[in-house]
């Protein structure tokens, strides 16, 4: 089972090929010479919602360098499926559900997004929904596919999408505006790291998900915020 993958969607592909792509290819040849019969690995959502051919035009159709980072790593766990090996590919969204004590490697993307954007005051009107899930549901569809507990061996697991109005009734009193004044908002403050704006300047160009899901009552993303302490 594999899902021990760099997330920096900063990254061009060539250094995602030369890191994460790289070792994800070694795990397979390893598993293959020393022929595993069950092979199971985390992929992202951001890859898309249905499963496609690995083609040029379909890897150019991903959004950023890292999901189409993932959708390499796909290609390369997929070629051991077959009677001998079976490969389950799990695309998960946003993943939470730490302790407090985590609060210092919630680094990415979605999780800068609400600390600036609590601090500041506003928050950018993004396009489409927010689709997470919990760390505790994911590891268990992981182990749930380990164990051949699972009939589908491509499967998308998002259990909540978030929209513009629900962020704001999780972080209380801040500002709808347009992504672009909330860049400049954010970087005239000085209170972003530039690595992590560079980073939100790439996510908030992404559609994001185009259809509202609810299959769990977690309330993940206002766990996710008192874990931040916004």
């Amino acid at each position: 089972m594999h899902c021990g993958y760099e997330v920096n969607h900063v990254l061009p592909l060539e250094r995602q090929l030369k890191g994460s792509v790289a070792t994800t290819a070694a795990l397979v040849r390893a598993a293959a010479a020393r022929g595993a019969h069950r092979f199971v690995f985390v992929s992202a959502a951001s890859v898309g919602q249905e499963f496609l051919p690995f083609t040029e035009e379909n890897l150019a159709a991903v959004g950023d360098p890292y999901s189409q980072s993932k959708f390499l790593a796909e290609a390369y766990v997929g070629a051991l499926d077959g009677d001998a090996c079976r490969v389950d590919l799990l695309r998960a969204g946003l993943v939470y559900g730490h302790t407090p004590g985590d609060a210092a490697f919630l680094d990415d993307v979605f999780a800068n997004l609400l600390r600036i954007s609590g601090k500041e005051g506003v928050l950018p009107r993004l396009t489409g929904l927010v689709p997470v899930c919990h760390v505790a549901d994911v590891a268990d569809a992981a182990l749930a596919a380990a164990a051949g507990r699972t009939q589908e061996r491509r499967s998308v697991m998002v259990q909540r999408t978030y929209d513009v109005e629900e962020l704001r009734a999780e972080l209380g009193d801040v500002r709808p505006v347009d992504p672009q004044e909330w860049l400049a908002a954010v970087t005239g403050s000085g209170s972003a790291d530039p690595r992590v704006l560079a980073a939100l300047r790439l996510w908030l160009n992404e559609p994001g998900w185009t259809g509202p899901v609810r299959t769990t009552c977690r309330p993940i993303v206002r766990e996710l915020i008192q874990t931040l302490e916004i």
